[in-house]
């Protein structure tokens, strides 16, 4: 049961009632959180004190009364991103299902509380509406969902505004949200705040330095009286704004591997509207201005200084672009002010920004293939039945995604003889695999991962009818599909292409090309030539092994995060951990780089190996699926056997099995390992051949580790 089931009035009626009555609505919210340890001081004032209870809690009786009131859903979001905050707790009881006993414990104590004083004065409509209402609170406070994002917000009240409508967006996503808020105004407090945080996972974290009042001194330029300062003392405050959130924005890079999304200054005033508020504004333009241009040189040239020192997981989030984008005076406009919130436009207008970062987060990050319907998805128009207009705009995102490592294919139902490409963004060439026909796009997917040796996880599939998604989400619920005609599915595409940055500058497009090209190859041998060594020494295969160092790390974390296949420990790791190896003399990371007479095939693995007391451990090894078969593993293996005889240690490892790895479970056993109690154990012995076709180089860190008489010859 809804709002809608109800006569028209009950509403409003219900509303003011129960603003007639706000003495007694507080109470109700001060009664639903009485019993819980956690709140005993706050409800202890709030109790005894009307100010103070109007302070604490008037603003949950305010959205309920507007929510009521106007049926508008801005109140409920509000309504229910305050839940959640009051609900959340970070002890050893903070799982999502005792978060969701503890939300619906507190509903149904504000519920029945109200009900009790309401009595006889209010109608048995209005009684069921007010059900109605806290049935619905509840339902979106403890749905679950397939996936958790773990926020760190570091800023002003403005992230108590923009929580209040993502949680409730996110939700709706099929994402649940876990916000931690850093709010002090003193930066010492707020930089000790976060070092107390050091030992948690956040899968992002957003800093907004300027915004508002978080900045004390910088804030000042809003005030109309300062709009007549000297420039020279504005670049003063402003540059000393920016130093000090560089000092914190330094501090989170070095405490979080997460990406960081950090605020530049749009410097706008918050204000309700009034002729008085709209002067201050006109006074105070000059100085806010002026000192927003200084702060964003600084961040600018700041963020580009850390890039180019390798610290590639800082983003800038360009307040100033959204401002623009929805005008200063609607983004600063208060839709509803009390002493303890007071939310602008502004929050709003981020938290669709928000929504688009932690959607790429959830559902986009670990993807790698983009599937693309034709028809009324990347044109407007059904090709072959005239003229079609197209969609460049979309075109240009997928182009923004195939520069950043994302290949694209095609699924579409149409006759290929129809199909072109005049006059568009994109081309043939663009798409790693092209299946135009009329049969099933589920299987059309299944077909295009088995081409590109892929999990069909790893795919998105975008399509403008709701009928052919819904038989994709049926027959391949892991595949995430977008509708095309939904604006967000794109600012979402568009958010991820910013968050990708290539590692190994490769073109993973080509390298499919020049696979395609690899495989026809051999097929077009292979009746002539059935010996492995001889088809496979036509390739021409060149394989490099190297010592990791610096700068390899952010392409060691993204091969191993990104194999399955042959994983051998189901391995996931992190800068700061690739980092602790480099830098390890009882780690060595290596780096297999690997190249044909068709191109160079980028790097393919990596193995770390590890001096665990009197052995070897390779706790960590990959290898890229577009390598299989050529036997690099074995001359891996190899090299690791020759650092254990330069050791004089054995070798002792684990294979974790997934449903995934199959492919790496006998790379022990046939390099001359045995199995012992779950343990793969080497000691020196016969060794068997490795591969005759490759040609082997092996770079002075490895080859100095390596003893004198071990299986690996090393060519230079």
């Amino acid at each position: 049961m809804s709002a809608s089931d109800f006569a028209p009035d009950t509403g409003p009626r219900l509303g003011a009632l129960l603003r007639a009555n706000r003495g007694a609505l507080e109470r109700s919210f001060v009664y639903g959180l009485s019993d819980w340890g956690k709140y005993d001081q706050l409800t202890a004032g709030a109790a005894a004190d009307d100010a103070q209870r109007s302070h604490d809690f008037g603003f949950y009786a305010d959205y309920l009364c507007l929510l009521l009131e106007t049926g508008e859903s801005i109140w409920r979001d509000l309504l229910v991103g305050e839940k959640i905050r009051q609900a959340y707790h970070t002890g050893p009881d903070s799982t999502l299902e005792r978060q969701f006993t503890r939300r619906r414990h507190i509903l149904k104590r504000e519920l029945t509380d109200m009900q009790d004083w309401l009595g006889n004065s209010a109608t048995e409509g209005m009684l069921r509406l007010l059900e109605a209402e806290y049935a619905t609170l509840e339902q979106i406070l403890t749905t679950e969902t397939s996936r958790t994002v773990s926020l760190l917000l570091v800023g002003d009240c403005v992230y108590l505004d923009t929580t209040s409508f993502l949680i409730g967006a996110a939700l709706r996503d099929g994402i649940t949200l876990a916000p931690t808020l850093v709010m002090s105004h003193n930066p010492m407090e707020c930089r000790n705040e976060i070092r107390a945080l050091a030992e948690r996972r956040f899968d992002l974290v957003f800093y907004s330095p300027f915004t508002y009042e978080f900045s004390s001194d910088y804030s000042r330029l809003q005030w109309w009286h300062q709009g007549a300062l000297p420039a020279i003392r504005i670049r003063g405050i402003a540059e000393s704004a920016a130093s000090a959130a560089w000092v914190t924005a330094d501090l989170l890079c070095r405490l979080f591997e997460a990406p960081i999304y950090i605020h530049n200054s749009a410097q706008f005033r918050r204000h309700d509207g009034s002729l008085a508020e709209r002067v201050k504004n006109v006074l105070s333009w000059r100085a806010r201005r002026l000192g927003s241009c200084i702060v964003n040189e600084r961040m600018n040239a700041g963020l580009a200084e850390r890039r180019s020192a390798g610290i590639e997981q800082l983003q800038l989030l360009d307040e100033t672009e959204l401002v623009r984008q929805y005008g200063e005076n609607r983004s600063g406009r208060l839709f509803y002010d009390h002493d303890a919130r007071h939310p602008a436009t502004f929050g709003r207008i981020l938290s669709d920004r928000y929504r688009e970062i932690v959607f790429v987060q959830a559902w986009l990050a670990t993807r790698k293939v983009v599937v693309c319907d034709l028809d009324n998805t990347l044109w407007d128009g059904v090709i072959g039945e005239g003229a079609v207009h197209q969609f460049h705009d979309r075109q240009a995102i997928l182009l923004r995604l195939k520069a950043r490592g994302v290949v694209l294919a095609i699924n579409s139902k149409n006759d290929p003889r129809n199909v072109h490409w005049r006059g568009a963004s994109l081309s043939a060439e663009d798409f790693v695999s092209s299946l135009i026909n009329w049969g099933s796009k589920a299987d059309n997917l299944r077909r295009i991962a088995q081409h590109l040796n892929l999990k069909t996880k790893d795919f998105v599939f975008i399509d403008d009818r709701m009928d052919e998604r819904a038989l994709v989400n049926g027959a391949l619920p892991e595949v995430l599909t977008l509708d095309a005609t939904d604006p967000f599915a794109w600012r979402a595409l568009e958010a991820w292409s910013q968050r990708l940055v290539t590692s190994d500058h490769t073109d993973r497009t080509q390298m499919y090309r020049e696979r395609d090209a690899r495989e026809n190859f051999l097929n077009s041998v292979v009746v002539t030539q059935e010996d492995p060594a001889t088809l496979y020494a036509t390739l021409g295969l060149e394989v490099s092994i190297r010592k990791c160092v610096g700068q390899d790390v952010k392409r060691v974390v993204e091969l191993v995060n990104r194999t399955n296949q042959f994983n051998t420990g189901v391995s996931r790791t992190t800068s700061r951990e690739v980092k602790t190896w480099v830098q390890s003399p009882d780690h060595l990371v290596m780096a297999v780089d690997c190249a044909d007479r068709f191109g160079s095939m980028g790097t393919v693995c990596v193995a770390v190996v590890c001096l665990q007391g009197d052995a070897l451990d390779l706790p960590v090894f990959v290898l890229s699926c577009r390598v299989f078969g050529y036997g690099i593993e074995h001359v891996v293996v190899g090299v690791a056997k020759n650092i254990a005889l330069g050791k004089g240690k054995p070798i002792r490892c684990r294979i974790v099995e997934s449903v995934h790895n199959e492919p790496c479970r006998r790379v022990y056993a046939d390099n001359g390992f045995e199995l012992m109690d779950g343990i793969w154990f080497w000691g020196p012995g016969a060794e068997p051949d490795l591969p005759s076709w490759l040609t082997v180089r092996i770079d002075e860190g490895c080859r100095l580790l390596m003893g004198p008489g071990g299986a690996l010859t090393s060519t230079t």
